[in-house]
């Protein structure tokens, strides 16, 4: 006999906010449960035929759940909120730069203010863009993999004496491609690129004092 424990079971989830009943009443089609369309605190609409709703029919202030297998299901508010609690986000250099402070660390260190003041410039641009170019359009025929290139975004930071960093962000999808959204991830990803060559040249002050 051997003992077991379950593995933590991270899932997203988001509430609902609205159920209409979309079940096909007509002679013939008679079903156990509902087809329901629900819109979501997210914005987005989501169909949950009944073999979802055979398990809960849903009601306002209830979650859409997915699992990170993919399944999806349906959560009663009460059961949901008693069985999980909101995961810890992702770790910011604000947010450790704070926890430094608060915990007297205030010795010589890059912060996120010295990352931003060394930005002198930054600029973004997509794959497929340098092949618009007249000469290169020439070259290439047109603009190769257009729709693939266009997901790619690039950030180009320019530091204060003239040394540049990139980032990139790719999406794999194209319905969830968005441009702010590649552009922030993309300068995150240079902004990360900074922090060792600045913490190189505080080590290299320091070890000159």
């Amino acid at each position: 006999m051997h003992t077991h424990v379950a593995n933590p079971v991270r899932v997203t989830a988001v509430r609902i906010l609205e159920v209409t009943d979309i079940t096909n009443r007509a002679p013939g089609c008679a079903q156990s449960h509902p087809d329901v369309l629900l819109r979501l605190e997210d914005g987005r609409n989501f169909t949950a035929d009944m073999t979802m709703t055979s398990r809960h029919v849903p009601v306002p202030g209830d979650y859409l759940v997915t699992q990170e297998d993919g399944y999806v299901y349906l959560n009663p508010k009460d059961v949901f909120e008693r069985k999980y609690s909101r995961a810890p986000g992702p770790a910011t250099d604000d947010g450790i730069e704070a926890e430094i402070v608060a915990k007297g660390k205030i010795a010589p260190r890059v912060t996120p203010a010295d990352i931003e003041a060394n930005i002198a410039g930054e600029h973004y641009f997509t794959a497929d863009q340098p092949f618009r170019l007249p000469h290169l359009m020439e070259i290439a025929g047109g603009v190769p993999n257009e729709r693939q290139l266009s997901l790619l975004t690039f950030c180009v930071l320019v530091l204060r004496n003239g040394f540049t960093v990139t980032g990139e962000s790719a999406c794999a999808s194209p319905e969830n491609f968005d441009a702010e959204i590649g552009r922030k991830i993309a300068r995150q990803n240079a902004v990360a690129k900074i922090w060792p060559l600045m913490g190189y040249a505080l080590k290299q002050q320091l070890a000159q004092a």
